[in-house]
């Protein structure tokens, strides 16, 4: 639901981390056009309870930049891979990179989501979504940094209007977070898709962002986001990114 910097957590490392394993699981998301209406997807950071069938697949990749009132950037980039492998689990695994001035570093994350509730319906959908991720940065070896848990739910309010909802938790240095986000999605027509959303952790300010995703074909699709957070620097970031399905 993984560059998911939906949030610029590149200003905190519990945040940044929190904030990414969110974005590794808000990637692993049901096929376009082939899914149940409760789906958020890319490029919302709110995670939605569809996931994907037995032997489908998705690709996606993403590039965001992030800039505050001192004109501090960072850039960053995800790309995964998911599919279905049980009846109502699908797992996947996703690598990305952040450059911050002359800081860079890598980062791999191991994400999941299992639907328990719903799964053959198209009203309230409920599931689990899980995810670990590890980091390395240059002359370093990869270590374990942070692992995220959160129940998310799906209501479609309406033929057109969906409503997501995540509440869970993030660990990371030994430290607890709470992440909280919640999405509303509008299908304006059989291509596009915009919504408002906001999500964060406990420790941090709210980012709020507005998104907009095309559907250029039935198994490929376009978007891009953007969000404000709420904090004395009013960070704001940008991201672009695509989806492939099979």
């Amino acid at each position: 639901m993984m560059l998911n910097r939906p949030p610029s957590p590149f200003d905190d490392a519990g945040a940044q981390t929190a904030w990414r394993l969110a974005r590794a699981l808000a990637a692993a998301t049901a096929l376009v056009g082939t899914s149940l209406p409760s789906h958020a997807a890319r490029p919302f950071a709110t995670e939605d309870a569809g996931v994907l069938q037995p032997r489908e697949c998705e690709v996606e990749a993403s590039h965001a930049r992030v800039r505050d009132q001192a004109n501090t950037r960072q850039r960053g980039w995800w790309l995964q891979a998911a599919c279905g492998v049980a009846p109502g689990t699908q797992m996947g695994l996703g690598t990305g990179g952040e450059r911050d001035g002359a800081d860079r570093s890598r980062r791999l994350a191991l994400v999941g989501k299992t639907q328990v509730y719903g799964l053959a319906s198209e009203g309230l959908q409920l599931g689990v979504a899980y995810s670990v991720g590890a980091t390395r940065v240059p002359h370093s070896a990869w270590h374990k940094d942070g692992s995220l848990a959160t129940v998310v739910a799906s209501w479609p309010l309406h033929e057109a209007h969906t409503l997501h909802v995540n509440v869970g938790g993030a660990r990371f240095d030994q430290r607890s977070s709470t992440w909280l986000a919640a999405a509303w999605e509008h299908q304006l027509t059989d291509t596009w898709t915009v919504g408002l959303e906001t999500y964060g952790t406990g420790r941090r300010s709210a980012w709020t962002a507005g998104a907009a995703r095309w559907a250029v074909t039935p198994t490929f699709s376009l978007d891009t986001s953007y969000a404000v957070q709420r904090n004395a620097e009013r960070s704001k970031q940008l991201s672009v990114g695509m989806k492939l399905g099979w």
